[in-house]
């Protein structure tokens, strides 16, 4: 007896099919590894592993595309309209699922009026990130075609890296979009023609240029909460008026040596919670007036690279900034970053005891001064070694199988293929010195590194230093304090840092 090839199917048993809910269950489980510590390093992974899922079935491929787009990077030698133009002309059901979207390119982009429909159609991005691909002769980029990007509708968060614009900043503020609410800043430069490249380094703005001249570009952004300034040569923050920001809750400036001196604009709200500052040893530290009264600050002092300096060096810096505050005794939570660098990966510079009871006496006068207000105090120090590149200690072992035994390799770094590339989803000095005692700096071999035995013993003696220093802050539970270190390598995670060494007492 025979039947048709309907017949035949419909007598075949059914396989039960996943539902929806389970579906979506799993490839949310996929994609969580984006939102954890190691999410740079799993990203290549869990791409392809959403990727292959898509084509499973149309179900798999339209949960899976919503996580494979939510964060799109751009890197294009030039124009970048490409493959905007793909995004919006061939694949515009695609522009719901971006959230983050990161563009670089050397400043030469459409200015077509489509680009700006393409932003508007990305009613679900939040940040957005535009880099300058700067060169060696041109360390800023011209922001051609920048301000159609600016039109997504309900943009949070931008950032905006290696560019120049106007010294007052004119331009730049013409563009900013009402619905920003944080405001990255990073390595922006004068234009061409107001750059002194024969008398002052890398391009910084001349201390003595028309930075103070009052602006007229003041615009309200009554949105923006958070501000960060980081390696600005332009005048920006000397300017009398640049932006009216009166919600204005987090400001986080990064400055070298290089740049112009400044103190605290003038712009900057008094309602100010917190506040960041990031600078290194040879910097000028700024006035910040009498009115901000930030209850939240963070204070990032590192060493230059070389012969690592004094931790004796840190604490004054540290001081004159917590000291220029109009009222420090309303500090509530104080964080401190000190990172040293040591370019002799034989040696290791640890501080002495004494650096932590000076540092400790300091904090427990500005806690007890009249009206202290101080409540968590959190204290992170770190000593970078210099990486050796050639040790294959330092590669993984399954880079390590395919080295030749003199490790010589023809290979270079690969190169960005300039497409798109999607993916889903930071008065009393602590001493120095060899005299023999317990808290001396550490001195490797002559050739080879400590084992780990070695570092062990030194991770007690750190620990039980670090408790004997701040007994009294450890004692209220209100001191967190870590030590740490790293040697710079090109073969481990985390940025390329390899952490040799950590010891950590929390009490909060």
């Amino acid at each position: 007896m025979s039947c048709t090839k309907l017949e035949y199917l419909a007598i075949q048993p059914r396989h039960e099919l996943l539902a929806v809910e389970l579906i979506a269950a799993i490839i949310d489980i996929v994609a969580d590894g984006y939102r954890d510590s190691l999410a740079t390093q799993r990203e290549p992974l869990i791409f392809s592993t959403l990727a292959a899922a898509s084509l499973v079935s149309r179900t798999w491929n339209t949960i899976c595309s919503a996580y494979i787009f939510r964060t799109i990077k751009i890197t294009a030698p030039g124009d970048p309209g490409a493959q905007l133009s793909f995004l919006h002309f061939e694949a515009p059901h695609l522009s719901g699922h971006i959230h983050k979207l990161k563009l670089k390119w050397d400043g030469r982009c459409t200015n077509d009026d489509w680009l700006s429909d393409c932003f508007r159609q990305m009613k679900n991005l939040r940040e957005l990130r535009l880099h300058g691909a700067e060169t060696i002769n041109e360390p800023y980029v011209a922001p051609v075609g920048m301000k159609p990007m600016l039109a997504a509708p309900y943009l949070r968060r931008l950032v905006l890296c290696g560019w120049y614009f106007a010294e007052d900043g004119s331009d730049l503020v013409g563009m900013l979009p009402d619905t920003v609410e944080e405001l990255v800043l990073k390595r922006l430069g004068p234009p061409p023609q107001a750059r002194s490249p024969h008398a002052f380094p890398n391009n910084t703005v001349a201390p003595d240029s028309n930075a103070n001249t009052p602006s007229s570009t003041g615009r309200r952004l009554e949105n923006l909460r958070s501000m960060e300034l980081i390696y600005i040569f332009l005048p920006l923050l000397n300017l009398k008026t640049f932006i009216e920001c009166p919600n204005l809750r987090r400001f986080s400036v990064g400055w070298s040596e290089l740049e112009s001196r400044w103190d605290l604009p003038q712009w900057i709200p008094a309602s100010l919670w917190e506040l960041s500052l990031e600078t290194n040893l040879y910097s000028h530290i700024p006035h910040f007036g009498a009115s901000i009264q930030p209850s939240d600050v963070k204070i990032g002092i590192w060493g230059h690279e070389g012969p690592p300096p004094p931790y004796g060096a840190f604490l004054p810096r540290i001081r004159a900034c917590i000291d220029r505050l109009p009222s420090p005794h309303l500090i509530q939570a104080l964080t401190i970053d000190i990172s040293n660098y040591e370019n002799d990966s034989r040696n290791r510079l640890y501080p002495k005891l004494s650096d932590y009871e000076a540092l400790s006496q300091y904090l427990q006068q500005l806690r007890s001064c009249k009206g202290g207000k101080l409540k968590a105090i959190f204290l992170n120090i770190k000593m970078e070694l210099e990486g050796d590149e050639d040790s294959i200690d330092d590669k993984p072992a399954s880079v390590r199988e395919w080295l030749p035994d003199d490790e010589s390799t023809e290979e270079g770094t690969p190169a960005e293929d300039g497409g798109l590339t999607e993916y889903g989803s930071s008065d009393d000095d602590f001493s120095t010195g060899n005299d023999g005692s317990s808290d001396d700096e550490g001195v490797w071999g002559e050739k080879e590194p400590p084992d780990d035995n070695e570092l062990h013993v030194d991770e007690a003696r750190e620990t039980a230093k670090l408790e004997k220093g701040f007994p009294e802050l450890l004692k209220d539970n209100m001191l967190n304090v870590e030590f740490t270190l790293e040697r710079l390598s090109i073969w481990s995670g985390g940025g390329g840092h390899k952490v040799l060494m950590h010891c950590s007492i929390r009490t909060m």
